[in-house]
């Protein structure tokens, strides 16, 4: 299969999901599937990333989505794309891990890895590379795949890190490992539960009797109460306060 194929798998991979893709959050999801997919010893893909300045990029890729801008991609345009079981149960995987990370964190995750920090501008990010680099990484523990049995580790983000720095190693350590990746989704499903709860407490605690909408705010989903016109709460802000 061609990255285009898997190209548009990512895409559709986000319909009915709480999380989106742009074209820069699709370069980086297409380059973990083919990190991966390599140290796994089963490319889904043979097309190649460059160094460019947000991370790395398939040339190809680039110019046709590129029309899509900083806007994010619409599932729902998407061509439907048939992929055999197996390579489905491994580009599932990574996108179940990576996809819910957005596009910044993404680029951010590759600027600290040798592979883009090593490579000259605009050059290929070399497959000898990426081996040497990611098969020594505690992702690379979850391959080969074993869903259910197999000790699981996650994806690691500069916010993971700055939540263990004050812990002790074997602390640490521990929280870097699942049981398995069964048990990392029931957990991950649970705090998505407890994450709308408090949603719901946050606004209910904030929706006072006179706050109303006004009608030139709609757009930016902004409120006023009568007796205090000047105050204004943005929900979209509360909500990533949160």
């Amino acid at each position: 299969m061609l990255i285009y194929d898997f190209a548009e798998y990512v895409i559709g991979f986000h319909q009915g999901k709480s999380f989106s893709v742009s074209p820069m959050k699709l370069q980086k999801l297409l380059y973990y599937l083919k990190v991966w997919s390599l140290v796994d010893s089963k490319p889904l893909f043979n097309e190649s990333f460059e160094k460019w300045e947000y991370g790395p990029v398939n040339r190809a890729i680039y110019n046709r989505y590129k029309h899509f801008g900083s806007n994010l991609i619409p599932p729902e345009s998407r061509q439907h794309i048939s992929i055999k079981p197996d390579k489905k149960i491994l580009a599932d995987f990574i996108l179940d891990c990576y996809a819910p990370i957005n596009a910044i964190s993404l680029s951010m995750l590759t600027h600290n890895e040798a592979p883009w920090k090593d490579t000259l501008k605009d050059a290929i990010i070399k497959d000898e590379s990426i081996l040497a680099f990611y098969g020594k990484q505690p992702f690379a523990g979850n391959f080969p795949l074993d869903i259910e049995h197999k000790p699981f580790y996650p994806v690691m983000t500069d916010l993971n890190y700055a939540f263990l720095t004050d812990m002790s190693k074997s602390t640490a350590k521990k929280l870097m490992v699942y049981p398995s990746f069964k048990e990392y989704k029931e957990r991950i499903a649970a705090i998505q539960s407890d994450k709308e709860i408090l949603t719901n407490k946050i606004q209910n605690f904030c929706r006072f009797p006179n706050l109303k909408q006004t009608s030139n705010d709609k757009e930016d989903n902004k409120y006023h109460t009568e007796d205090n016109p000047e105050s204004r709460i943005s929900w979209n802000l509360l909500k990533k306060i949160y």
